[in-house]
């Protein structure tokens, strides 16, 4: 009786499995947002590490040496939200927090960093949809 029992239902639990499997497939991933681009022009005589100021702990996006470019990401999340750029400079107390930095994911901004980190600017370069 068992092996009866187990022959009928194989092929109905097989066609379940199967209908659940194509259901999965067909079903489009959450879009992915991208990081958006910062690039970083540093013209001070010294080297700069720039964070993302959130309100919590900073989040540190890489250091840029002194009189150097940096291609910089920041997490989509962040670039959406409206996140703020930190700069510290290595050789002394200096530094420079700037508005909130609006790109949108995948869009690209531009810190030029004098050597008065005060003077320094931040553009937008483009805006991702």
């Amino acid at each position: 009786m068992r092996a009866t029992s187990f022959a009928l239902i194989a092929p109905l639990l097989a066609s379940v499995v199967g209908a659940a499997a194509c259901g999965l497939e067909n079903r489009a991933a959450p879009p992915r947002h991208a990081p958006a681009a910062l690039l970083v022009e540093n013209r001070s005589a010294t080297d700069v590490v720039v964070y993302l100021a959130d309100g919590h702990t900073p989040l540190r996006l890489g250091r840029v040496a002194a009189l150097a470019r940096a291609h910089l990401s920041v997490p989509a999340h962040a670039a959406m939200s409206g996140a703020r750029l930190l700069v510290r400079s290595a050789g002394s107390l200096d530094v420079y927090l700037d508005d909130p930095l609006l790109p949108r994911a995948g869009g690209t901004a531009q810190l030029t960093l004098q050597p008065i980190l005060a003077q320094s600017t931040l553009e937008m370069l483009s805006f991702a949809r």
